[in-house]
């Protein structure tokens, strides 16, 4: 935190090249593609960012091995890892990181004790279990309002009242996104916003990879893989760092933008060579018997 090392360029860079596995995409050479790769994961433990190794961890592991069931597992862990904090919501104080020594291994092991839905009740607690503690004042307040606001949530203009005066004592968006999601739009939101990464890993095509070209085949095969890989990091950094809700949005959503448009472009090309293909000759072009 001293250097303020933030290594989110890197891991992005590592999805980009992860996706070009099995796919018949190269980005440069080898070498540079294994140089890019170690200078990036070099960044990536310097900066000791637990969320980035858990983003590289889930998106290598549906990357490396070929069959479905570990990609499906790996969009599991992922749901769960969104789930267990809402399961978790409870009046009891939870435990933390006790200790400002804590290695980096231990402090890995308690992320998800963080990161539950717990209230605190000493300033002790609140400080070592923040992203917890104030999850638990937002779902608090939605849920103290009855059924209509958990269906609906507070509205977009809402926020909650932190414990300090000075400082958090407004919080309109929280370090779990699906919580400032809950709290502005309720169950019903929460819906749509999962819906919404999950169009975005699974985006539809509308033609089928058999009846393009090998080398537009490549190109769509890579933007399916690196599409669901910007999900998963999507996903992962929603839960504990803000994510989309953020004022300054991850670069993860421009480049879903320019995969949606080259995705576009080349399902377009291929269907007007597909009917082209198909139409019937002209008679004008017929020669006679």
């Amino acid at each position: 935190y001293s250097y303020a090392l933030n290594s989110n360029l890197a891991v992005l860079g590592i999805l980009l090249l992860l996706a070009t596995w099995r796919t018949g995409v190269r980005l440069g050479t080898i070498r540079l593609r294994y140089l890019i790769l170690f200078g990036m994961l070099f960044f990536v433990a310097a900066s000791l960012s637990r969320v980035n190794v858990m983003v590289l961890a889930i998106g290598g592991a549906m990357i490396y091995f070929r069959s479905r069931w570990v990609s499906y597992a790996a969009m599991a862990l992922v749901l769960a890892l969104l789930i267990i904090p809402f399961l978790s919501l409870a009046n009891q104080a939870g435990g933390g990181i006790s200790d400002v020594s804590t290695s980096f291994v231990q402090k890995l092991a308690g992320s998800l004790s963080e990161i539950a839905i717990q209230d605190q009740y000493d300033d002790a607690g609140i400080n070592l279990n923040w992203r917890g503690y104030e999850a638990f004042l937002g779902v608090n307040a939605v849920n103290q309002n009855g059924w209509p606001s958990i269906l609906a949530g507070l509205g977009l203009g809402s926020y909650v009242e932190g414990p300090f005066i000075d400082k958090l004592n407004i919080i309109p968006i929280f370090h779990n996104g699906y919580v400032t999601v809950y709290v502005k739009g309720g169950i019903l939101g929460l819906s749509i916003f999962v819906y919404f990464l999950y169009r975005q890993a699974f985006p539809a095509t509308r033609i089928s990879l058999n009846a393009v070209s090998a080398k537009n085949r490549a190109r769509l095969l890579y933007f399916q893989k690196l599409s669901g890989l910007l999900v998963v990091s999507l996903a992962v950094r929603t839960l504990s760092t803000h994510g989309i809700i953020f004022p300054s949005p991850p670069l993860e959503l421009l480049i879903l933008g320019v995969l949606h448009g080259a995705r576009y472009k080349i399902v377009t090309s291929e269907r007007a060579v597909v009917k082209k293909h198909d139409a019937p000759p002209s008679p004008l072009c017929n020669k006679p018997e």
